[in-house]
């Protein structure tokens, strides 16, 4: 009777082992993954601050005026570009 118990209570512990285990491998593979996708949105957020800050020096010179082909498409990448620096904030370091 002893070695049923004893059988019975090894087999649960291996088992939960097995899962800890498991869980524990799976819960290391995707903080990995939550780091790397961490380190690609800063790396798109400072991609994103660097074409602010050069569409805003280039703007600043008044090289494009609104009435020509060029200015009037340079309106509207700089608008598009103030859509995204509304969502993901103007970053000034």
């Amino acid at each position: 009777m002893e070695y049923g118990i004893i059988a019975t209570l090894s087999t649960a512990l291996f088992v939960a082992g097995y899962i800890i285990w498991n869980t524990s491998r799976k819960l290391e593979e995707a903080q990995d993954l939550v780091d790397e996708v961490s380190l690609e949105q800063v790396d798109t957020i400072m991609r994103l601050k660097k074409t602010f800050n050069n569409l805003k020096e280039i703007d600043a010179k008044g090289g494009f005026e609104a009435d020509d082909e060029i200015g009037q498409t340079f309106s509207a990448i700089k608008d598009e570009i103030e859509k995204l620096e509304g969502i993901y904030g103007g970053y000034d370091d």
